[in-house]
């Protein structure tokens, strides 16, 4: 089973960092560009009859969240106590979570931050030093594999620009900051979150080297 705070502190926190970490043996130096793309605000679309992204993952809650009513195991993670919830066995393919009949989430109102933050997604290039943030498809969509056992994922990205997409990703990022508070790691989630409240629909910006810049 994958375990989604793995891909919480690599895929989302360490290329925000504004200083050199340690993280499981290994040494993590700050990107030299964070790109957030003119795609951040788009609406995101989830579809019934899919599940095609709901696989084995822990689900993961912090001790202040709030939490569904599921079985949840006290675990530690980076020295921090996290709560947890497993899939069992009974399902080779998805989480038990899943409502394999209709594609939903049964605790969507109270889903852990990895299932969240979807489609925010962080596209990291090692060779360039530089990430780029915005709301993406997934890569393999084409080929993700749904609750009629069928390829294809049905969630979309739409070019539709409204308020409520931004507040939505608002509340995203501010979620991601309480995991980065808890874990005490410094990162440049603050100026993230200042700009995103500030920045127009359809325009971008970047951080390099501490300094905040427009496109």
């Amino acid at each position: 089973m994958t375990d989604s705070l793995r891909k919480i502190f690599e895929c989302y926190i360490i290329p925000l960092i504004k200083n050199e970490i340690k993280y499981k043996n290994k040494v993590y130096q700050p990107l030299e560009k964070i790109i957030i793309s003119p795609t951040i605000f788009r609406k995101i679309v989830c579809k019934e009859k899919c599940g095609a992204c709901c696989l084995k993952y822990t689900m993961d809650f912090l001790p202040n969240e709030q939490k569904p009513k599921i079985k949840l195991t006290k675990r530690i993670f980076e020295n921090k106590e996290i709560f947890t919830f497993y899939s069992s066995d009974k399902n080779k393919i998805y989480c038990d979570l899943l409502d394999t009949k209709t594609g939903l989430c049964t605790i969507h109102s109270l889903k852990p931050f990895s299932c969240d933050f979807e489609m925010i997604r962080f596209k990291y290039f090692k060779s360039k030093k530089n990430v780029y943030i915005g709301n993406y498809q997934y890569g393999r969509a084409w080929n993700m594999l749904k609750i009629n056992n069928e390829r294809g994922a049905l969630c979309e990205t739409i070019n539709l620009y409204q308020e409520e997409n931004k507040k939505e990703v608002l509340r995203k990022f501010k979620r991601l900051k309480s995991y980065i508070d808890y874990f005490q790691i410094d990162t440049y989630i603050n100026e993230i979150i200042k700009q995103l409240e500030i920045l127009d629909f359809e325009k971008s910006f970047y951080i390099e080297k501490g300094e905040i810049h427009y496109e």
